[in-house]
């Protein structure tokens, strides 16, 4: 595993601005240096800006971070992007946590305003 290395998923970026969070000093803090924002993640943000506000903040704060261009379904996408990179992911999706436990990726979600891991 690569253990500097995060990939970020949209609900998390979105929860980061609803509770004010710093996710980037927060994974900073807890060890990863590199934090990659699939595109597709850029662009559902995008899509979800017309309704929830906090999504149009969030892809201020996905600005700032390593982008990575991917294919397929989104969910899926970024589970891969993880698996082929071996590193961890950042997700609150139920199901992306279950796939991505599954095959054997450390996940990290945000609960309030902290981020925990081994969720």
């Amino acid at each position: 595993m690569t253990t500097d290395t995060i990939v970020v998923d949209s609900n998390v970026l979105i929860y980061s601005v609803r509770y004010k969070t710093d996710i980037g000093k927060q994974l900073s803090a807890i060890g990863f240096s590199r934090i990659i924002v699939p595109d597709c993640v850029i662009n559902e943000l995008h899509g979800l800006s017309t309704r929830i506000n906090e999504a149009r903040a969030a892809v201020t704060i996905a600005a700032r971070f390593e982008k990575a261009a991917v294919s397929g379904a989104c969910d899926s996408a970024v589970i891969d992007l993880a698996q082929r990179l071996k590193c961890a992911l950042l997700t609150n999706d139920r199901e992306m946590i279950l796939t991505a436990k599954e095959k054997l990726l450390n996940v990290y979600s945000l609960k309030r305003k902290s981020i925990i891991g081994a969720v």
